[in-house]
């Protein structure tokens, strides 16, 4: 794939761009300080200069006294080897030098010496290397410091330095581009799916923050696509399932047999119950179809939730503790719930089961509502997926454990909508068994209609 793009789609600079930039800002500004800061510890003021040059001019006359009066060559010439320095002597008498290439005090002009304060003593440089004028007994010296010939600037040093400092920045623009290397892709994965494309994946590299963000965009889109083969199979499934109730209502109307208005009857509640779960499920997604919470007592409720399911095998039982409870929901969609969680109970349970047990438990601040049955069971793979809209453990969707899908996940909605929770623990062979936790306290609901104690309050 190619490499991150300076610009965006729209023309602006790229994030890469700019985190560049920041980071050679950061660079010059930091050397600026560091050399600043260097700069005022080392050489801190005027004040450290003049100590500096009376040092420097009793150094020299210490020098001076070391060549004797009148000034020998001898001892300049121990000197200059000694101390690594050359030198040079002028008078009335006459002059010396340490070295011939050592240039006369008199060619020497004002831009070579810097202002001092110091009496008959001058200070210089020549080709970056110090030199002092001393004028002590009647004779000048000329002492040129760290030795050798003239020093010229290293000029041809300066190529390699911008040469070293282009190559540090090359290699940061180079591993910068590397490492943003994986939003390019998640660009051109976001391109993909904005054309329909939900098969398209984007190459995981590293397990650092993008790594992560690639990976959970594979998730996401992986899920997108799953649902949307749900929906697919869903309107499939719909019109199946419709279409049957449909022709059995037709066939009892062209029949006309005794028992044609209970066909008729039953056909109609099977497809009223699917549009209800539908309508419901779109309900509570679209956020504008509020809950109505009232005090509800449990123990009526769990009854006729019950009741919806008589002589049903394996048989429903309720063990219940708290028959003088009274939960605040909505009536209606809780007693959806139970229906929705019995029938699974009962439809995933063979006749030689044990019935399916139903209880309830009071706490400080909520209210347990268990749903237990001895059936089936679902597969461990299965379960992180169950409560997505539209999936269904069983594929084949027959008359005896048919459905749409929308059944837990339409439970889950309302119980997040009452601010309670759904819990799902389940064992292939050995059982399920669906938690509900009530909210006592109704403040926690975000869809509620308002009450008219709220309004007064």
């Amino acid at each position: 794939m190619n490499s991150p793009s300076l610009k965006t789609r729209s023309g602006g600079i790229s994030i890469f761009l700019k985190l560049f930039g920041i980071y050679i800002a950061t660079v010059v500004v930091v050397t600026v300080l560091s050399m600043v800061f260097l700069q005022a510890i080392f050489y801190s003021g005027k004040s450290d200069k003049s100590i500096r040059d009376k040092n420097r001019a009793k150094y020299v006359s210490l020098l001076v006294e070391e060549l004797g009066n009148p000034p020998r060559l001898d001892a300049a010439m121990a000197l200059s080897r000694k101390l690594d320095m050359h030198i040079r002597m002028e008078g009335s008498t006459g002059g010396w030098t340490t070295w011939d290439s050592l240039p006369a005090i008199s060619e020497l002009d004002s831009k070579n010496f810097r202002p001092t304060t110091e009496p008959h003593t001058r200070f210089g440089k020549i080709r970056n290397q110090r030199f002092t004028v001393a004028e002590r007994n009647g004779h000048t010296f000329l002492f040129l410091f760290q030795g050798g010939p003239f020093r010229e600037a290293r000029v041809e040093l300066i190529p390699v330095l911008l040469a070293l400092v282009g190559g540090l920045f090359a290699l940061s623009f180079l591993w910068l581009r590397y490492i943003f290397k994986p939003l390019h892709w998640l660009t051109e994965g976001v391109s993909q799916v904005a054309q329909g494309n939900l098969d398209h994946g984007v190459a995981v590299r590293g397990n650092d923050e993008l790594g992560e963000l690639a990976s959970s965009f594979n998730d996401m889109t992986r899920r997108i696509r799953d649902m949307m083969k749900s929906k697919e199979q869903l309107l499939l499934d719909v019109s199946h399932e419709l279409r049957s109730p449909l022709t059995r209502i037709k066939v009892a109307l062209e029949l006309n047999k005794p028992n044609g208005q209970v066909v008729i009857r039953r056909n109609i509640i099977e497809m009223e119950t699917m549009i209800s779960e539908l309508l419901e499920s779109a309900r509570l997604d679209s956020g504008h179809g509020g809950l109505r919470l009232e005090p509800v007592a449990l123990r009526p409720l769990l009854e006729e939730a019950v009741g919806l399911f008589p002589a049903t095998a394996p048989g429903i039982r309720i063990h219940s503790n708290t028959e003088a409870l009274s939960i605040h929901a909505d009536r209606n969609s809780s007693l959806t719930v139970f229906r929705n969680l019995l029938e699974n109970a009962v439809k995933y349970s063979s006749h030689q089961d044990k019935p399916v047990e139903l209880s309830s438990e009071a706490f400080a601040d909520k209210v347990k509502v268990h749903v237990v049955d001895y059936g089936y069971g679902i597969p461990e793979t299965e379960l992180k997926s169950i409560f997505e809209p539209f999936y269904r453990v069983d594929k084949s969707r027959t008359k005896s454990t048919g459905g749409y899908g929308l059944g837990l996940s339409l439970c889950r909605k309302i119980m997040e909508a009452h601010g309670g929770a759904i819990v799902l623990e389940s064992r292939e062979g050995e059982g399920t068994r669906v938690t509900l936790e009530f909210p006592l306290s109704h403040d926690l609901n975000p869809f509620r209609n308002p009450t008219e104690k709220d309004i007064a309050a």
